[in-house]
């Protein structure tokens, strides 16, 4: 934190306090996991990568979560936001082979 402050004087920029820079501490502690799996997503994957990702990214969150006490509750929106996008992605997919069945069913002449 000293150097933090040293640049903000040097910067002629008020210092942060110790609430401050904790709250940026455990930002930037909880953005890690996202921001690896947001490259991994927004890179050359393939298929079938968003999944696991999704489950990766949610078991790395709730690691972090027992140790936030400014933004505890950013844990939780990003596991319901992950398990949510992971409900779409499995209905969709549960959908899109019930569909395919259904039309096979009615496509056979009895």
């Amino acid at each position: 934190m000293s150097e933090l402050n040293t640049l903000c004087t040097k910067q002629g920029v008020k210092c942060f306090i110790d609430r401050e820079y904790q709250f940026l501490h455990e930002y930037c502690t909880f953005m890690k996991p996202l921001t690896a799996a947001l490259d991994i997503l927004q890179g050359d994957c393939p298929y079938g990568t968003l999944l696991p990702t999704l489950e990766v990214l949610m078991q790395k969150i709730l690691a972090v979560k027992d140790s936030l006490s400014r933004t505890a509750g950013l844990p939780d929106a990003i596991v319901q936001v992950c398990s949510t996008c992971k409900l779409l992605k499995l209905s969709y997919i549960t959908g899109f082979l019930y569909n395919e069945q259904y039309f096979q069913y009615c496509g056979k002449k009895d």
